[in-house]
């Protein structure tokens, strides 16, 4: 069985704009809509 992170199209913006931004290789993203917060 292999498990697979399905990222939104929102998520993979965020990634992309703090890997434009830092140069950092971003592997993941969470969107904490409820602390308002992003996790990466």
């Amino acid at each position: 069985m292999s498990s697979e992170i399905r990222l939104s199209l929102e998520e993979m913006r965020y990634i992309s704009l703090v890997q434009d931004l830092t140069g950092a290789t971003i592997r993941d993203c969470i969107v904490d809509e409820e602390n308002n917060t992003l996790i990466f």
